[in-house]
């Protein structure tokens, strides 16, 4: 077998590595998901309301069989249909301020996310 040196200093930077990753992982179940699907979602909502704001009916040619811009139009109102509420249940459920940065950086232990509590 022959003699193989070990680099102490790549192995020690390769477990730190592991090690950052891991917190980090831990630190995501620490996080409400609730909150984290509110925020997700409500930006998702204010990104279709800037798209609709950007076109006019009016101006949409509904001579061109090829355009399928109603069809589209149809399909993110409907979706806008079951996202509003979802949002706003979210909202309620996860007890949302509105202030994101303060809300995403609201903690609660891992072991509470699973835990049952007894009294």
């Amino acid at each position: 077998m022959p003699d193989e040196e070990i680099d102490y200093k790549k192995l020690y930077e390769r477990e730190k590595s592991e090690k950052e990753k891991i917190s980090q992982r831990l630190s995501s179940f620490e996080m409400s998901g609730k909150t984290k699907l509110f925020y997700s979602l409500n930006r998702q909502q204010n990104d279709l309301a800037d798209l609709l704001n950007k076109i006019e009916i009016k101006d949409l040619s509904l001579d061109d069989p090829k355009d399928k811009t109603i069809e589209r139009l149809k399909t993110i109102w409907a979706s806008i249909g079951t996202l509003a509420p979802l949002v706003d249940l979210l909202a309620i459920s996860a007890g949302v301020s509105g202030d994101e940065k303060k809300d995403m950086d609201t903690r609660v232990p891992f072991i509470e996310t699973v835990a049952t509590k007894r009294d």
